[in-house]
């Protein structure tokens, strides 16, 4: 395994065009997860810039006690200011509009484990002159292409292909090889996640060792929150969402289960939502109450470490919360929108949007039959969706039903 060469990730493309356009860049993200090493990467690729690591305490004394003092010394003299864990700073935007409004001709690329309102504080006209963009664990089809190259380019072409084809009615068949090569990867993923440390660690290190080193680097307060839980919080809570990942959820019910009231739950998801730990997913029928979502982890290794669960996909019980999270974390990557169908009995899972249609996603987690579609021959005649898509461990094909086409893909070439 490539253990040790640098994991380009999609991102970086935009992220230089937004540092070129853009007076301030923000690259956001979950901790661990690589802001920092590609915010070197950067920083090397520039001869007048300096970098700065806001976890130095004395360096945060001094913006708080002394900010022009700071100005003159940290950000007059360079060009490009890349301020690193920027969210250790209380009242960031202050800072920011300071340099601005003194500065503005320099360019400014901050890092942030929060999100954007979070990490930069009041934000005010600041916000307009700030292009933000977050890395996630590697997506499955980045993990494919650090792994194997080729197979990612074999990944890329069939995706390609899939797509120009899912409005006919045959698909091209996928090889055999291909098919089993992406499996053995993907059944990898949903148990370990996109966490580059993970797939770079030692031989010595066991994964249980790195997944708990990963959940321990989102413990204790970060300086710039307001509002940052408890450990107790963390454990009960994040646990709790592990154990019920797939279910629809409200505030209230968190509460009961936690043994607090509604706020401090609704508090708590919004803390950890913004911390890019779980998101939320909205329910597609505007019949259901509010706030009544699902709460997936954004990466499957996440998911793994809260349970303390590492056994292999095949092992496990909860096959079905492994697929819904890796296939909304796959799906999201892309930029797709994604919202849940609220009547479990017609087993379907996600909607997804493209900005073009609306489609059902279904999924199955065993055995797939030899006629999987008719399984939702009932949702199909009472929906009549234009198309909808069943992911399971083996067919692809293209059928129709009445004046719906049916897509059945394998998980991993979603």
């Amino acid at each position: 395994m490539n253990q040790h060469r640098f994991i380009r990730r999609r991102i970086e493309p935009e992220l230089r065009q937004s540092i070129r356009r853009s007076p301030i860049t923000a690259l956001l993200g979950p901790r661990r997860i690589g802001k920092t090493t590609l915010l070197r990467k950067i920083y090397r690729e520039f001869a007048d810039a300096v970098l700065i690591d806001l976890e130095d305490r004395r360096m945060l004394r001094l913006i708080r006690e002394s900010p022009e003092i700071f100005r003159q010394s940290h950000v007059e003299p360079y060009d490009i200011i890349l301020l690193d864990n920027f969210h250790h700073v209380a009242h960031g935007g202050r800072i920011l509009r300071l340099i601005l409004e003194r500065h503005p001709d320099k360019k400014i690329v901050l890092t942030g484990s929060l999100s954007l309102e979070r990490t930069v504080g009041a934000l005010g006209l600041v916000r307009q002159q700030i292009a933000s963009h977050v890395l996630m664990p590697l997506s499955f089809a980045e993990l494919v292409r650090w792994q194997d190259p080729r197979l990612g380019d074999r990944l890329d072409e069939w995706a390609v292909r899939l797509e120009e084809a899912r409005f006919h009615d045959i698909l091209p068949e996928i090889p055999a090889d291909l098919n089993l090569a992406l499996k053995q990867i993907f059944e990898r993923y949903l148990v370990q996640g996109g966490y580059p440390q993970l797939h770079q660690r030692s031989a010595n290190t066991s994964l249980c060792e790195q997944l708990t080193a990963i959940r321990g680097c989102f413990r204790g307060k970060v300086q710039g929150d307001p509002s940052p839980p408890s450990r107790e919080d963390e454990v009960l809570f994040l646990r709790f969402l592990a154990v019920n990942s797939g279910r629809a959820l409200s505030p209230e019910e968190i509460a009961r289960a936690l043994h607090c009231d509604g706020q401090h739950a609704f508090g708590l998801l919004q803390y950890w939502e913004a911390a890019f730990v779980v998101r939320r997913i909205h329910p597609f029928d505007r019949d259901v109450p509010s706030g009544v979502d699902k709460v997936l982890f954004t990466d499957p290794g996440l998911r793994s470490a809260w349970l303390d669960r590492f056994a292999p996909y095949q092992e496990r019980r909860d096959r079905a919360a492994l697929l819904e999270t890796g296939v909304a974390a796959i799906l999201t990557a892309r930029g797709l929108n994604l919202s849940y169908w609220p009547a479990e009995t017609d087993g379907i899972s996600f909607v997804m949007d493209d900005g073009l249609e609306r489609t059902p996603i279904a999924m199955l987690a065993g055995r797939t039959p030899d006629c999987p579609e008719e399984a939702f021959r009932s949702f199909v005649e009472r929906y009549e969706p234009p198309r909808l898509v069943i992911l399971n461990a083996s067919i692809a094909a293209s059928r129709r039903m009445g004046s719906s086409r049916i897509c059945l893909l394998p998980y991993w070439l979603i």
